[in-house]
């Protein structure tokens, strides 16, 4: 007998694919580390590398996800805000895009959607400003916000699945649990 599970479907058939079990990815994070320490190597010996403080913020975010450890959402705000500081956000997205992540990680929702509002003045093509301020506007509440921010992305970027969790989030929000 055949047993499977067709996802989001009706009744399973002896059509569909057995998949294997899922397995848990281990991160990399000898890896990761090793990033980190080469990355901190390089802000002491330049400390005008604007690049690689933004690079060592996302790096640290990405390590917070991995811990849970409040420690490195400071380290990813202390290195934004020297990417920022050595050069200005007009000219450095990816430094203010960091920073606005990292204020959304902090659950500084404020911050992060005045921070992702001037993200999508300076780059109104991108879609990393749409989505922080949808998720900073949902979790202050300010739901028509929200909505027209998630309007933006979905015209830039319609199918992706950060926009599709968002449009769900969003329509779970109003009590729209069906397609």
């Amino acid at each position: 007998v055949l047993i499977c599970i067709g996802y989001g479907r009706g009744e399973a058939t002896a059509a569909d694919p057995v998949l294997p079990p899922a397995t848990l990815l281990v991160p990399d994070t000898d890896q990761v580390i090793a990033t980190i320490r080469s990355l901190e190597e390089k802000v002491k010996q330049n400390p005008d590398d604007f690049i690689a403080y933004t690079k060592l913020a996302g790096y640290y975010l990405q390590r917070q996800r991995e811990t849970g450890s409040y420690e490195y959402l400071a380290l990813a705000g202390r290195s934004a805000h020297a990417s920022l500081t050595i050069l200005p956000a007009e000219q450095n997205y990816s430094g203010l895009a960091m920073l606005a992540q990292t204020e959304q990680a902090l659950h500084h929702f404020a911050a992060a959607r005045d921070y992702a509002m001037q993200l999508t003045r300076l780059a109104p093509s991108k879609n990393i400003g749409f989505e922080i301020l949808t998720d900073a506007l949902l979790e202050l509440g300010e739901y028509d916000g929200a909505r027209r921010a998630l309007d933006r992305l979905q015209n830039l970027a319609d199918k992706t699945m950060s926009t599709q969790i968002r449009l769900g989030k969003y329509a779970l929000l109003h009590g729209r649990t069906r397609d």
